[in-house]
């Protein structure tokens, strides 16, 4: 972990900034501009400003962090899509839901060329989908995108697993969005608690 971040968690969102673009102008020293160290120093500048209320900056920092990525890495690298997460959060954050889809499902496309259909890593892309169409209120879409993730990760983790706990339970809230509480009730008998 790294000073600055600690500095933003402890509220000190001033002094985080400062000491992340103090380590991001090292890192761009030491590395150059396309590495990805200064991709990931990219993005904690970016939740940095996320915090102060600075969206533009926030969005703009990710965009670079994608740019950067991509030349490292190329266009299909879960890098990238890593980075297509978190701008999608931050246009989630400001209510741009469909640019945040639109993220999302880059996201989705590269890790299904990487993994295949059925993997962990496009368990988290359907589940991130999910929740950017639960806050455009199309609870038919949400609970689509949270069904693939369950069936992913009961295939991968079995039943009794936490990942697949948090899947019944993101499919017992698009049923509770779509007001069908009548499901409910078979979601929950198999949805274990987290600790």
């Amino acid at each position: 972990m790294f000073y600055g971040h600690i500095i933003n968690i402890l509220g000190e969102h001033q002094k985080a900034l400062e000491c992340t673009l103090k380590s991001l102008d090292l890192k761009r020293f030491f590395y150059g501009e396309s590495h990805p160290e200064t991709s990931s120093l990219y993005s904690r500048l970016a939740f940095v400003y996320e915090y102060i209320g600075e969206n533009k900056k926030t969005l703009e920092y990710l965009a670079r962090s994608v740019d950067i990525n991509k030349t490292v890495f190329g266009e299909k690298h879960l890098w990238v899509a890593g980075a297509y997460d978190n701008l999608s959060l931050a246009y989630d954050i400001v209510g741009e839901y469909q640019k945040g889809l639109e993220f999302y499902q880059k996201a989705l496309d590269i890790r299904k060329a990487i993994s295949g259909d059925i993997s962990s890593p496009v368990a988290v892309s359907y589940m991130n989908l999910a929740s950017t169409y639960a806050n455009l209120k199309d609870n038919e879409k949400e609970l689509e995108y949270a069904l693939k993730a369950l069936e992913i990760r009961r295939f991968g983790f079995g039943e009794i697993h936490q990942e697949t706990a948090n899947s019944y339970e993101s499919v017992a809230i698009a049923y509770r969005h779509m007001r069908k509480h009548q499901h409910l009730n078979t979601v929950k008998k198999f949805s274990i608690s987290g600790g």
